[in-house]
This record gives C-alpha cells, sequence and structure tokens, in this order.
C-alpha cells in the first residue's frame, strides 16, 4: 500500500511540475517578444549597402549568433524564465526520490497526470485562454479517476 506521505510527496511533485509550465511558457513567450523586437532593430541599423555579398553574408551570420548568444543569456537572467525552470527541476529531483521509494507503474502515471491537473487549473487561474474549458475538467476529472484506480489497484 501507498503511504500518505508518498502520496502527499508525488502530489507535490505534479504540482511543481504542472504549476511550473505556464510559468515557463509566458517567460519564455515574453522573453522571445523582447528578443525579437531587438532583432528588428538590430536589422534595421545595419542595412548598409556593400558591394560585397559574401562580407554581408558573413556579417549576418556572425550578428545572428551574437544575438542567439544574447538570447540565450538573457533568458538564464531573466527570473521569469529561471524561477520556474529551477521550481520545476526541484519536482524532478522529487520525482527521482520517488522512483526509488515507490512502484515506477504507480508513481509515473501519478505524478504525470497530477501534474497535467495542476497545469490546466494554473493556466485557468492565470487567466491563459482555454478554447474547449468543459473538455479540459472532462480530462482532468478522467485523469484524476485513471489515478484513482491505480493507487487502489496498487494496495490490493
Amino acid at each position: 500500500m501507498i503511504s500518505p506521505a508518498a502520496i502527499l510527496s508525488m502530489v507535490a511533485v505534479g504540482a511543481l511540475w504542472g504549476c511550473t509550465n505556464p510559468f515557463l511558457r509566458k517567460g519564455a513567450v515574453d522573453s522571445e517578444a523582447f528578443d525579437n523586437s531587438d532583432a528588428n532593430h538590430n536589422s534595421h541599423s545595419n542595412h548598409n549597402n556593400h558591394n560585397n555579398h559574401n562580407q554581408q553574408q558573413l556579417r549576418l551570420q556572425h550578428q545572428k549568433k551574437r544575438n542567439g548568444q544574447r538570447s540565450l543569456l538573457r533568458k538564464l537572467l531573466d527570473i521569469r524564465v529561471w524561477m520556474p525552470l529551477l521550481l520545476n527541476q526541484v519536482g524532478s529531483l522529487l520525482f527521482y526520490i520517488q522512483l526509488g521509494q515507490n512502484d515506477l507503474t504507480v508513481a509515473g502515471p501519478f505524478c504525470n497526470g497530477i501534474s497535467l491537473v495542476f497545469s490546466v487549473v494554473a493556466s485557468t487561474l492565470l487567466g491563459e485562454g482555454n478554447s474547449h474549458p468543459a473538455r479540459a475538467m472532462l480530462g482532468s476529472s478522467l485523469v484524476i479517476i485513471g489515478i484513482a484506480i491505480c493507487v487502489t489497484s496498487e494496495a490490493q
């Protein structure tokens, strides 16, 4: 039988994974929007007419590489990206601990299913649009029923 502490720990894993997904998505989108506006600004300021086409290509490649490095650094330094990522990785660490203490056939579906439910709830609370809220609720309910079946079948 799965202990209540193990169930709470698996719920914590699902919560860490699921609740951080909308924040990761939003942080990445916001960071991409900033990068795109920066790239558009740089591309407009560097449209000099050069006679040598190869030289232009090399400059563009170098600029793309530099922009990519800046983009990566900006994302790594942006708290909207790294904080949810860090919390998500803490959830992964707890998951690996769970795998050592509980049956894989229960811990895996339990954590992933609860993660899905928490992701739907967190996305809704953050105001992300859901085109089919009834389907999301039905799907979340079915996931919870499936998890209950896994847990109860493990107890027998």
